[in-house]
């Protein structure tokens, strides 16, 4: 099935403490279940711009059922599919089976795996015209999957980014993967959920309920990053030079970066733009530790945490309150038999403001 985007916001959603998961085994295109698999440990998570992996932990001491099945499963003929409380969170086809004598580790990862075993089999020329770079990324992927399409073409959602840009990529130069992975560092959004490849624009996923310090089971802080401030910025393609930004009140802060890549003068102006936003105001932002973990009463639910999503966050316990909006780029959830789900988020900064004085 497909995992659907959330409507997300409702400060009535919480995010809880899972009691139970399911780990159902079937064909690589989802259509047929060929059983269920016992578990002692499941890590899985989604991540923005890069494929999302899922470890199983499976004991098979005196479970002859479970060895059958696990003596059928083959790399890439077939697919994990996880179940949160009877709510499916997450799947994939298998890429790794290690087995012995009490148990095997199956390794899974999300759909956008098979864009690194394919090729585009035909030229994505938009060399002397340009597009969003969302069709473009539309556009990699069907000469992908010409010959033959493990059920995810009709699941793929394309949301313009905004930005346009001129490309070319020659047939069976490159593996799918990589070109989306150029196309996300010029302002594409790569996500997966399920059987969906969402190709968009930075924000367009929407934006959570308004998380806290109380909301997290780390220590925030507010930083204000003096160091990563700046008023102009360039971007030198090829043979096109971008500029973006105006001279701030301290004085001239330049940014410059290489992008062999952009082709064009609307891509390059736009990356400049991008960078000269992300630079100034001068970047005050919370710092959100890698794999924070939150705690069972946030404001948001599993289905809400998907990479590209902007969530809200406040901390006002320290001499510099700021109000905060951060943007996902990770989920890493463990659950174990005897410890129970663990949930973290990893975020990157967007935009701020101050809750008491200058911003």
């Amino acid at each position: 099935m497909a995992i659907v985007l959330p409507s997300l916001g409702s400060a009535a959603r919480v995010l809880g403490c899972a009691t139970d998961y399911n780990v159902l085994v079937t064909t690589k295109t989802g259509r047929t279940n060929l059983g269920e698999l016992p578990h002692s440990q499941i890590q899985w998570g989604r991540v923005q711009d890069d494929t999302s992996q899922a470890t199983i932990t499976v004991p098979t001491s005196g479970s002859q059922e479970c060895c059958d099945l696990l003596s059928r499963m083959r790399t890439w003929g077939c697919e994990l599919h996880l179940y949160r409380d009877g709510e499916e969170v997450w799947s994939g086809p298998l890429v790794t089976g290690t087995h012995a004598s009490a148990g095997a580790v199956l390794v899974a990862r999300d759909v956008l795996a098979w864009s690194d075993k394919r090729g585009n089999r035909t030229a994505v020329d938009y060399s002397t015209a340009a597009d969003d770079l969302a069709e473009i990324g539309r556009a990699a992927i069907l000469a992908g999957f010409p010959l033959d399409d493990p059920n995810i073409l009709k699941y793929l959602v394309v949301r313009e980014t905004g930005i346009s840009g001129q490309r070319s990529y020659a047939a069976m130069g490159q593996y799918v993967g990589d070109i989306l992975r150029d196309l996300a560092g010029s302002g594409l959004d790569v996500t997966v959920l399920g059987r969906s490849i969402i190709l968009s624009g930075e924000g367009s996923l929407g934006t959570t309920a308004r998380l806290t310090e109380e909301h997290f089971l780390v220590e925030l802080q507010v930083v204000e990053d003096g160091l990563s401030a700046a008023t102009n910025a360039t971007v030198i393609g090829q043979g096109v030079v971008g500029t973006g930004g105006t001279a701030g009140p301290y004085g001239q802060l330049d940014y410059i970066v290489s992008e062999s890549n952009i082709l064009d003068q609307p891509s390059a102006d736009a990356a400049a733009a991008l960078l000269a936003a992300e630079g100034w105001p001068t970047p005050l932002y919370v710092t959100v530790p890698d794999g924070a973990r939150l705690a069972p009463d946030a404001p948001v639910t599993i289905s809400d945490l998907v990479p590209g999503v902007y969530i809200p966050t406040t901390v006002a316990n320290t001499c510099r309150p700021v109000s905060t909006t951060m943007r996902l780029t990770k989920l890493d959830v463990t659950h174990t038999s005897d410890a129970g789900e663990s949930v973290a988020i990893t975020t990157v900064p967007t935009a701020t403001e101050g809750l008491g004085g200058d911003s």
